[in-house]
């Protein structure tokens, strides 16, 4: 699967974050000579924005009023609260998430 590619931003840019945590961890990341990163997707419409700060990978995405934590790994968000792996138009791909959705089947038929 090919790892969606993220925007470099840059403090001129931090207007183009819409969810006003994420705008904020962006912008100490920059004053702090971090590189940070921008993602935008679509989940039903509503654009859905990650941000990632820094090499080491930490990460916020947004979806209308809601903005989840923690590390962007292989083009997806790792949650800290939960272990869901979000892709950059906030659907998760995690086991849990997909055998709720009926995405497995049985493996003994």
């Amino acid at each position: 699967m090919k790892t969606p590619t993220a925007e470099r931003l840059t403090a001129a840019g931090l207007a183009r974050v819409s969810h006003a945590e994420l705008r904020r961890e962006a912008q100490a990341a920059l004053e702090r000579g971090e590189e940070v990163r921008l993602l935008e997707g679509r989940s039903e419409g509503q654009p859905v924005q990650t941000v990632v700060l820094g090499r080491q990978g930490k990460a916020g995405q947004s979806l209308g009023q809601t903005a989840l934590w923690g590390d962007w790994l292989d083009g997806r968000l790792h949650t800290a609260d939960g272990g869901h792996m979000l892709d950059r138009d906030g659907r998760c791909t995690c086991q849990a998430c997909d055998l709720a959705a009926g995405y497995f089947g049985d493996d003994d038929e």
